[in-house]
């Protein structure tokens, strides 16, 4: 016959679990985004603080997230909402970063601003630390 499982044993588990899944005290940015037309977008870029992702399909906040928890310093993003070149490239989610940073590359980024004017709407992403 089983024996039941005590209302203490219970709670020593539960708070076992509570333990393992604690915070790791990262603090995550908050990612604010908004649409735009392309228009809106500075006629000069940095191109030394400006990445592209090298595919077409992104998650941008999960791109956006990763980044920041492998410490790249990014200050903005924008996905393309269009493609007004209809080209096969077209153009790509972009990310600024705060200064010039190599490390990106090994995030399947490019150097540039990912023919961003091929767009007629983008969804801008601002990263604000928290």
């Amino acid at each position: 016959m089983k024996r039941p499982v005590s209302l203490f044993t219970v709670l020593a588990l539960m708070t076992l679990l509570a333990a393992c899944q604690s915070s790791t005290g990262v603090e995550q940015p908050a990612i604010h985004s908004t649409t735009l037309s392309v228009t809106s977008l500075p006629k000069v870029f940095d191109e030394s603080r400006m990445f592209h992702y090298k595919y077409a399909q992104v998650n941008s906040d999960s791109v956006l997230m990763e980044l920041w928890l492998a410490g790249i310093p990014v200050v903005q993003g924008w996905l393309p909402l269009d493609n007004h070149c209809m080209d096969p490239i077209g153009p790509r989610f972009t990310v600024e970063l705060a200064k010039p940073l190599d490390a990106i590359l090994k995030f399947d980024f490019e150097n540039g601003s990912g023919r961003l004017m091929c767009a007629t709407k983008v969804r801008r992403y601002i990263v604000v630390p928290r």
